[in-house]
């Protein structure tokens, strides 16, 4: 009635008496005053100041607030009010009440960041044994030596928001490592990566040396060794992610102390060739006397391998330098490192030159002079001021390339070798990277290749380990016994995710299918429709340009040979 009333002519005595009495005359001054005002109000006397992050909402179900302002999205109503302040469209009233709550004094919240919250913070751990934990009821006691300006503030409330909302984000930023020093843990110190990135990181870099995280490796579920809060947690997607956001980025460089202190690097090249292939190189060098890796050659799972190292498929990698100039901003960085090791930055490229113009006519020098039966020593260089070697073999390390080329080819199956290969029928040469007849049918040398290595491997593996079923998805096969040596240094992870979760092996399975079961290869599952059977991301050639690796069926192909060192 008394709202009607007033467009009816009620006196300005009795409209005053009820302005005063604080009586609302529309909606819209309902919600100036009962939930902007009050909200701004609570806000005030909660924090000290008025800049209200646009993304703050009021908490529910809050004591510290009015019931009529839970929920309520405060920081969008200050963005609205900020506005219509710029196209003037406030009453005087409405200016009156943003003057009072001293709304328009925009270094308020750093003057209570500087005088109130920051010296109370540093205070606390000081009186408290070096606890950080505020408690969130705990309320700054009005008397020395607290500062002044902070008597009575809600202080463990204050840092619980902290916590979870956006207030005295930049306020803070000055003093983030003074905080971070003083023990406080806040997300706003240390980011969205200092939760689950960094311990993830850590256990990751003790169990494995380095943290160059494949971008499929996902935190075991039943690995009793990592935290349940960890556990799932998609860490090499978020490697990549922050590697992508750059040193540079407000998230990385909250935790870039901690990322440096464990040797993490933003460029995936530079840490894979300066913490993997290049101390690989330098005890290649130590245990050969040389540096002629030979393109299959993966390091050793042992412990006179760096463990960073193991794995790192080092023959293709020094190919790729070679060849293909990869790393050449590290190698340059780096060639002093490398010339102190002897690195060959050129070689030969064809195995069937080398043999043709070196290393035949130098075998048959050697025995001439030697005897018959003479073999040539591991360490043997052909002297260049010996005229009865071929020019073009003066100061070849002979010894070092007979001795790489008999271990490559030990133990390889007759089409993985370059005669086998010469063997193979035109049909079958035409479709080298077809793995199945028409009709569903194998052909002969894939059906060999699968059950001379991958089978054979997967049962060995059953063998020591019970199953199959919780091999690591980057499980290289180590070079011993009961592993077939034909299948020495594959990755036989990858192939286990291929056979889980695309069709590569969609004859193999059919046909294996209740080997595959019994060995806990296969776990009766359907076909992940979502996978694209290209797990380029999931190999440990992350780094490297060359997709023959992928192609089972020809491991060790005629690129392998031609390129032995």
């Amino acid at each position: 009635m008394l709202r009607r009333d007033v467009d009816d002519g009620l006196s300005e005595q009795r409209k005053q008496l009820l302005d005063d009495m604080g009586f609302v005359w529309s909606d819209t001054q309902w919600k100036w005053r009962m939930q902007f005002l009050r909200a701004m109000d609570t806000y005030h006397q909660l924090f000290g100041h008025c800049a209200v992050h646009h993304t703050f909402k009021v908490p529910a179900d809050d004591p510290n607030w009015a019931d009529v302002s839970w929920g309520y999205r405060l920081g969008h109503a200050v963005a609205r009010v900020k506005a219509n302040l710029e196209e003037h469209a406030l009453t005087p009233r409405e200016m009156a009440d943003l003057r009072q709550i001293n709304f328009f004094d925009n270094g308020l919240a750093a003057e209570v960041w500087r005088d109130a919250l920051m010296p109370a913070l540093e205070l606390y751990p000081k009186l408290f044994d070096g606890d950080v934990f505020i408690p969130e009821d705990f309320v700054v006691p009005s008397e020395a030596p607290w500062p002044e300006r902070a008597w009575g503030m809600k202080l463990g409330y204050i840092v619980e928001t902290i916590n979870c909302m956006r207030i005295f984000r930049d306020e803070m930023q000055p003093d983030k490592q003074r905080l971070k020093e003083l023990g406080y843990a806040w997300e706003s110190l240390f980011g969205k990566w200092a939760k689950e990135l960094l311990p993830a990181l850590r256990i990751y870099k003790a169990k494995y040396g380095h943290c160059d995280v494949p971008s499929w490796w996902v935190v075991p579920t039943n690995d009793a060794t990592w935290p349940k809060a960890l556990r799932g947690y998609h860490l090499g997607k978020q490697v990549i992610r922050i590697r992508r956001s750059g040193r540079t980025s407000p998230d990385a460089v909250d935790v870039l102390p901690e990322l440096e202190a464990l040797g993490f690097k933003f460029n995936a090249f530079e840490s894979y060739f300066v913490d993997r292939v290049l101390p690989a190189l330098e005890v290649y060098a130590e245990i050969y006397g040389d540096t002629h890796v030979p393109q299959g050659f993966i390091v050793p799972s042992e412990t006179r391998w760096p463990q960073p190292s193991w794995g790192t498929k080092l023959g293709h990698t020094v190919r790729n330098i070679r060849n293909r100039h990869q790393h050449a901003q590290q190698v340059e960085i780096y060639r002093e490192r490398l010339e102190q090791i002897g690195f060959v930055w050129s070689i030969y490229k064809s195995t069937a030159a080398t043999r043709r113009d070196i290393v035949d006519p130098s075998v048959k020098v050697f025995k001439e002079v030697n005897g018959e039966d003479a073999e040539v020593p591991r360490n043997f260089v052909v002297p260049a001021d010996d005229p009865r070697y071929p020019e073009v073999a003066k100061n070849f390390e002979l010894g070092a390339w007979l001795f790489q080329f008999n271990r490559r080819t030990t133990g390889l199956l007759p089409f993985q070798t370059q005669e086998g290969k010469k063997k193979k029928s035109p049909e079958t040469e035409k479709h080298r990277h077809a793995h199945s007849h028409p009709g569903g049918k194998l052909t002969p040398h894939a059906e060999q290749y699968w059950k001379d290595v991958l089978l054979a491997s997967f049962q060995a593996y059953a063998k020591l380990h019970g199953s199959c079923k919780d091999m690591d998805g980057s499980f290289l096969v180590p070079n011993e016994e009961p592993y077939p040596q034909s299948a020495w240094g594959l990755n036989l992870g990858l192939r286990l995710r291929h056979l889980r979760h695309g069709n590569r092996y969609a004859k193999e399975v059919a046909k294996y299918k209740d080997d595959l079961l019994e060995l806990g290869v296969l776990e009766d599952l359907p076909l992940d429709e979502d996978y694209s059977g290209n797990d380029f991301d999931g190999d440990d050639s992350d780094f490297e340009d060359y997709n023959d690796e992928d192609d089972d069926y020809d491991d060790f192909d005629d690129e392998d040979e031609d390129n032995l060192n």
